[in-house]
């Protein structure tokens, strides 16, 4: 009778002791999860000895941010199980279904508009205080992920930051690529450039006189301009140019110092010694052209750099 009472007593103790160990799953009628996974730790209040590694187990993949899906219980015992978890040892408690929604970040248009400006800000070549900045709306609302957000912008190369381009927008979310889309923006830039005063003819020279500074903007002269007196020096009008026309690479030449079959002056250097000759020019030439001429002795021909004071300077 006393062994009888000795072996009931001890299987007391150690079914309790068993209970008392069991894991424990309470599963949450609502839950909020970040995904782009679902694991039971986000489904469900989970204790017991082996609640931290249950908690790690993946049940289902998430929605689409600030979507819902719908997880029911035997699914969550399905993956315990899949796990290598004992069943029998799991106690399944709370709601037969659970509904999951996706934590979301929505993004907008002045969201957009404020990164972009602050990347063109940071890359063009102008100053933005003389620069007009016009992000184009994208007319379009943008869900992603809840998490660290960061923006990475890419301008098409041949875009010169004037006019109008596109813009390639990357939005990344815990340092993952989330979506990617267009925006428009337009840049007008004004700077101070080289204007004719009054009508300038055709081989006429720049000078204070038919020359003034004026604020224009660059997209209007995408041919090029001239920021300073001094670059003009050595060029004369192509053609005829009108009063308040901006002075354009396109509309000036050199100044021809040099013209074909013109006798002129020779430089060459050897070691500490400067050789002159005469030569005789086989074509037009202004400064800083590359000539070729012929000595009038030895009928050799050369080939140097017009220099400021008409003479060919043969390395």
């Amino acid at each position: 009778m006393y062994s009888q009472i000795h072996i009931s007593c001890i299987a007391i103790v150690v079914l309790g002791a068993m209970c008392a160990g069991a894991d424990t799953i309470t599963l949450k009628k609502e839950a909020y999860v970040k995904g782009p996974t679902v694991y039971l730790g986000d489904v469900a209040d989970v204790a017991g000895d082996d609640a931290a590694f249950l908690r790690t187990i993946p049940i289902s993949t998430a929605a689409v941010p600030g979507g819902m899906r719908r997880i029911d219980a035997s699914l969550v015992l399905s993956k315990v199980k899949q796990a290598g978890v004992v069943t029998t040892d799991v106690e399944l408690r709370g709601a037969s279904r659970t509904t999951t929604k996706t934590l979301y970040l929505e993004i907008t248009d002045g969201m957009i508009a404020e990164d972009l400006r602050q990347y063109i800000n940071r890359e063009m070549p102008w100053e933005p205080e003389s620069t007009v900045v016009q992000i184009m709306s994208t007319a379009k609302r943008y869900t992603v992920g809840d998490g660290e957000l960061e923006f990475r912008w890419q301008r098409n190369p041949q875009y010169a930051y004037l006019g109008q381009g596109t813009f390639r927008g990357e939005i990344l979310v815990d340092g993952r690529s989330s979506l990617t889309f267009y925006v428009k923006a337009n840049i007008e830039t004004y700077e101070k450039v080289i204007v004719a005063s009054r009508g300038v003819s055709r081989g006429e020279s720049f000078n204070t006189g038919n020359t003034k500074m004026d604020v224009r903007a660059l997209s209007s002269v995408k041919s090029g301009a001239y920021f300073s007196l001094a670059d003009l020096k050595p060029m004369v009008s192509k053609g005829s140019i009108m009063a308040g026309q901006v002075i354009t690479p396109r509309k000036v030449v050199k100044r021809q110092i040099i013209k074909r079959g013109q006798l002129i002056p020779v430089e060459t250097t050897m070691g500490a010694m400067t050789i002159r000759a005469e030569a005789q020019a086989l074509s037009s030439a202004a400064v800083g052209d590359i000539l070729t001429c012929r000595n009038i002795q030895s009928k050799e021909e050369l080939v140097g750099v017009v220099r400021e004071d008409g003479v060919l300077v043969v390395e």
